[in-house]
């Protein structure tokens, strides 16, 4: 279940090499390697934090600002959304929408 240890958001197979957007204005608050995997986290205006995980490159750093639908990131072959609200994960259909599993939520651009 969605909050539940070891499912923090939403997993994606993607292309690598795809652009990751932003999935709401706000200002990047990390960009980064942790280990061996890269992330972007971005802190939005009603104290919401989205994460972007497992990314190939990172295209902006600690204190860009960013708007909705910026490549920030190029994902690698998996790539995992997160949100966190009030210091716990929440689902992220938060932040995308109520339909956003039911309209396959656009994080990378398709074609």
């Amino acid at each position: 279940r969605i909050g539940a240890p070891g499912n923090r958001g939403w997993e994606f197979s993607m292309v690598r090499g795809s652009p990751v957007l932003a999935a709401a204005d706000g200002v990047v608050s990390f960009a980064g390697t942790i280990g061996t995997n890269r992330f972007v986290s971005v802190l939005h205006c009603d104290l919401t934090r989205t994460t972007y995980s497992f990314l190939d490159s990172t295209a902006v750093q600690r204190g860009d600002p960013v708007v909705k639908g910026q490549p920030m990131a190029l994902g690698g072959p998996g790539f995992h959304f997160g949100v966190v609200r009030q210091g716990s994960y929440v689902d992220p259909a938060e932040i995308l929408g109520p339909d956003a599993r039911a309209r396959r939520a656009r994080l990378v651009p398709t074609a």
